[in-house]
């Protein structure tokens, strides 16, 4: 199970209360949480923080705008499964249907455009306009 960074921050917010050094409890917090322990840097923030009177044990709000991403999801077997689409309910992802092969996104066309172009490059042209014979 993995276990939250709140918890550890508890812990270092107590040791500061009690006037326990910032090494032990670092050392405290290996003992207690093994390799899920918070990096010595993140201790010793923390550990500051709340010397210097911080209360809270939540991170702040961040200003910025908030994370989007888009990543493809066709119906490949890995992509259906159960344990995936609780995954992805669990973490209110929203799933958007597209096609497998959609031919707006052909990588094709990244190759294919510049080879063309090149031919052209440097030449003046009169007409604008297409003639079909």
């Amino acid at each position: 199970l993995p276990i939250p960074k709140n918890d550890q921050r508890i812990c270092i917010k107590f040791c500061v209360k009690n006037k326990i050094k910032c090494a032990d409890a670092f050392r405290m917090l290996i003992v207690a949480y093994g390799e899920a322990t918070l990096d010595r840097s993140n201790v010793y923030r923390w550990y500051k923080m709340f010397s210097e009177g911080r209360e809270d044990v939540n991170d702040e709000e961040r200003a910025g705008r908030l994370s989007t991403s888009i990543t493809k999801h066709d119906n490949a077997p890995a992509h259906t499964s159960l344990l995936v689409r609780e995954f992805l309910a669990k973490n209110n992802t929203l799933m958007m249907p597209q096609p497998p092969y959609s031919p707006d996104l052909a990588p094709c066309d990244f190759f294919l455009f510049p080879k063309l172009k090149r031919p052209m490059k440097g030449r003046r042209y009169e007409r604008t306009t297409l003639r079909y014979d």
